[in-house]
């Protein structure tokens, strides 16, 4: 599985890019998401700043 994605890791850009791993047994799919309209370190920011928002309700 790992020298399956090495290809989207070399061109992978953690500042701009997202790159997405999905494993259902026996399969795994790659996404690699770019030209995002925000950074994933602005997402992950906001996320955190605003946390409240995105917390499921089943949780205590």
């Amino acid at each position: 599985m790992i020298s399956s994605i090495l290809p989207a890791i070399a061109t992978y850009n953690p500042h701009q890019d997202i790159l997405l791993v999905l494993k259902a047994e026996p399969q795994f799919e790659v996404n690699f998401l770019h030209q995002l309209k925000i950074t994933p370190p602005d997402c992950y920011e906001q996320v955190c700043k605003r946390w409240s928002e995105f917390k499921p309700s089943l949780m205590p």
